[in-house]
């Protein structure tokens, strides 16, 4: 079995939010939290000490804002996948991320888990993957209208 953790690295100008996020984390072996950082400023310089896979970031903050920050990150570190931390009225710059820094989504900061599915309840023929570290996997799931069934899986060299 792989011993590999997918390496974090979180930067939002609040302190809650980032506390926040390493608690909904504590659950999940395959993540570790190796960076925090309240000053986005910060961050680009703390990237190139310790290495991450994904940075989490928010999108609207003092001194730098989420977008600019991420397309210094992307330009600088492009093997660093970059998730955007949004409010639902932020598109116009996620889509700013997505364009510039080709950011590789965003996470909705406003709802929880179990919001976001009472809002946004599965069709039928929606697709999710999951990524098995372990196996060298990604898993597609595929709705039926009642339960997630395992659809393709694409082995991959090399992830995590």
């Amino acid at each position: 079995m792989k011993d590999s953790k997918i390496l974090l690295a979180i930067v939002d100008d609040h302190q809650i939010v980032i506390d926040g996020l390493k608690s909904l984390l504590q659950g999940y072996d395959q993540f570790k939290v190796v960076l925090e950082c309240t000053e986005p400023l910060q961050m680009p310089q703390l990237l190139e000490q310790t290495k991450v896979d994904i940075l989490l970031t928010d999108v609207m903050m003092p001194g730098m804002n989420g977008a600019e920050l991420s397309k210094i990150v992307h330009k600088k570190f492009p093997e660093i996948k970059i998730l955007a931390l949004s409010m639902s009225g932020q598109g116009d710059l996620v889509n700013q991320m997505i364009t510039d820094a080709d950011i590789a989504g965003y996470v909705l900061k406003n709802i929880g888990k179990k919001d976001y599915y009472e809002e946004n309840p599965p069709q039928v023929g929606d697709k999710d993957q999951v990524v098995d570290i372990d196996n060298n996997q990604v898993i597609e799931y595929i709705y039926d209208g009642n339960n997630w069934g395992a659809g393709s899986t694409i082995n991959v060299a090399g992830i995590g």
